[in-house]
């Protein structure tokens, strides 16, 4: 039975869970987290009624595996109609359904059919019509039987690696925050004398004696970049230049792996072009990610940057990954509490961020302490990376399991180990 297409203020009920893409990161067992929305405001694409027992299956870049398992606490209620909604027939076991659209098996049939450069997709009608293995419904049971025992052990390591990430981002936080506020420098502090600025400041920390606190459009020139506008990409006298998006701009890093091009004015060229030392702010986004960003080394020539990304260029001896420090942690929160929330999506203005309070230590300071800075966050670095190969190795075994399980090569014995790790072994000598 398909899904029923329904606009949820038809149900008469004043609020519904609705399931969007971004509430999946990766497979997700037990949906949980489904934020209640009013029926009235439900978006265009909050369609599908969803019942116990179907997996949602995102057709939209399908390489990410946003495939999710529908509970009894989301029975009758919403998701998005970017998933195609897979409802097992009396002869499939549902949680037999679930774990084989996240097999290799399955890839290997839908990812080949992925249309489009941007947002790579397949038709619902692609994916219900690949195979499925199917035997007896008492063998389905048995193999999910079998393969929620090794999940579990899999899943006790993920839930301890992300818990590792969690600490090591909140150590991270505190270590930065700690260190550019001078709080274990020995020596007297002086309260904050910043004049206000119509903004919500909160609590600003004390710093040491000599070190103050500035608005960022004092001490750096602040400038958003260009708006793409398709109707003049073909007007003659434009040049193509590389262009910075928010995807592009990090908290604490720069992602230039895709690095988009844009047609503009030589005369925009040139005052949007990026120099090195320019500190890097994201204008939107969820609501926690206002104001994340990093400092431009100058890695892709004559680059600018869009409307969405603000630059500040420093107009004082100030280091510049001292103020990106400054701004990815007490700029971020003081960002949430001015920033403007819409549907989706938060923003802060340009008029508004150049009122965000900086810290100014004295001359030749900032530059020792983020040295000093750097250092300690060596450990954190390491901390990290295990996390992330933990991760990874994880990710591995889950795939081999899965395969195992739908080859019909797992017994639910010891023996399984050794099943596994072959099927590693060799899926890692296919990828080299």
């Amino acid at each position: 039975m398909k899904a029923q297409k329904l606009d949820p203020v038809e149900t008469g009920r004043d609020q519904i869970r609705y399931v969007d893409i971004g509430s999946l990161d990766g497979p997700t067992a037990v949906l949980s987290e489904v934020p209640e929305i009013k029926a009235a405001k439900a978006p265009s694409r909050c369609r599908q009624v969803i019942a116990a027992g179907d997996t949602l299956y995102s057709t939209v870049r399908p390489y990410l595996r946003k495939i999710g398992y529908v509970g009894n606490a989301l029975h009758g209620e919403f998701a998005s109609t970017g998933y195609c909604v897979l409802r097992p027939k009396d002869e499939i076991d549902s949680k037999y359904l679930f774990y084989f659209v996240q097999s290799q098996q399955f890839e290997d049939q839908i990812l080949p059919l992925q249309k489009g450069v941007s947002y790579p997709a397949v038709l619902d009608r692609e994916v219900k019509a690949q195979f499925i293995p199917y035997p007896a419904l008492t063998v389905q049971r048995r193999i999910v039987e079998i393969l929620e025992e090794h999940l579990s052990h899999l899943d006790a390591a993920a839930d301890y690696a992300s818990a590792a990430l969690a600490r090591a981002a909140s150590l991270r936080e505190e270590l930065i925050r700690r260190t550019v506020t001078g709080a274990d420098v020995t020596i007297p502090r002086s309260g904050c004398d910043l004049t206000d600025a119509g903004t919500q400041d909160g609590d600003l920390p004390s710093l040491p004696q000599g070190w103050t606190w500035r608005r960022l459009g004092d001490v750096a020139e602040v400038v958003g970049g260009v708006t793409k506008d398709s109707k003049k990409q073909s007007l003659p006298g434009m040049v193509e230049v590389p262009y910075l998006r928010v995807a592009n701009v990090q908290r604490g890093a720069l992602k230039l792996d895709e690095v988009s091009s844009i047609r503009v004015t030589p005369q925009k060229a040139q005052a949007l072009e990026l120099r090195a030392g320019d500190v890097l702010l994201n204008e939107g986004g969820d609501r926690d990610k206002l104001a994340r960003g990093w400092v431009w080394e100058g890695e892709v020539p004559n680059c600018i940057h869009q409307n969405h990304v603000f630059r500040a260029r420093l107009r004082i001896d100030l280091d510049p990954y001292f103020l990106s420090y400054t701004a990815n942690t007490l700029g971020g929160r003081w960002a949430e509490r001015n920033g403007k929330q819409s549907v989706n999506l938060a923003s802060i203005s340009l008029s508004m961020i150049r009122r965000m309070p900086v810290i100014v230590p004295p001359e030749g300071v900032s530059a020792r302490v983020v040295n000093e800075l750097r250092d300690r966050l060596e450990e954190v670095d390491r901390l990290e990376k295990a996390a992330h190969r933990s991760q990874a190795h994880s990710a591995s075994l889950r795939r081999a399991i899965l395969a195992a399980a739908f080859e019909g090569k797992l017994t639910g014995r010891h023996t399984d180990t050794e099943v596994i790790e072959d099927m590693v072994s060799g899926h890692g000598k296919a990828m080299r």
